[in-house]
């Protein structure tokens, strides 16, 4: 019986462990994306830059002065059709007199519409593989239980049980011990 409470409680200990060490990392990356000079990480929608960027990679995207902007720079900026839709693809033209961009998806057949700069969130930095699908998930409210609430719940847990066992244990007192307010 002894040896099965110590295997329950050494489970119980990993447990609580990992659970806090994944909801540091959600915690650090969290406040990392906030901190680092408004880098921005997001999931990719499409396969129009396939194959340098795919559908389910995530991108790394910094704030950036339009003006230093090149050809070739692969940027993200908000759709001129509808605000909330942000695109990333290549730059294949910069009208630096009229402060418009022209990008193209490397597999699309035909460059865009021309977009202020005042669009462009920023130039990305890097591709993660696969990391826009981990996004997503986190995005829904059953990635957020998973990634936050599950292991918040399993170390408030935790640390519930380990105070309720604390202060029910059996206490001893030595014979003529006298306990005084």
């Amino acid at each position: 019986m002894r040896h099965t409470t110590v295997h329950q409680s050494r489970h119980h200990n990993w447990l609580s462990v990992i659970s806090f060490v994944i909801l540091m990392v959600v915690s650090l990356v969290g406040i990392g994306m906030w901190r680092l000079n408004n880098v921005q990480f997001m999931s990719v929608q499409s396969g129009s830059m396939a194959p340098a960027i795919r559908r389910g990679d995530a991108v790394v995207v910094q704030p950036v002065d339009p003006k230093v902007l090149v050809s070739g720079d692969v940027i993200s900026y908000r759709s001129p059709a509808n605000q909330s839709v942000i695109i990333t693809h290549r730059i294949i033209k910069v009208e630096s007199n009229w402060h418009l961009l022209v990008t193209q998806g490397d597999n699309t057949s035909q460059p865009d519409k021309p977009v202020s700069i005042d669009s462009v969130i920023g130039r990305v930095n890097a591709r993660i593989a696969y990391a826009g699908y981990a996004l997503d998930f986190l995005r829904t409210p059953v990635g957020l239980a998973v990634a936050v609430y599950l292991p918040a719940a399993i170390i408030l847990g935790s640390e519930l049980k380990r105070l309720v066992t604390y202060y029910h244990r059996p206490t001893y007192r030595l014979p003529g011990y006298r306990h005084s307010h």
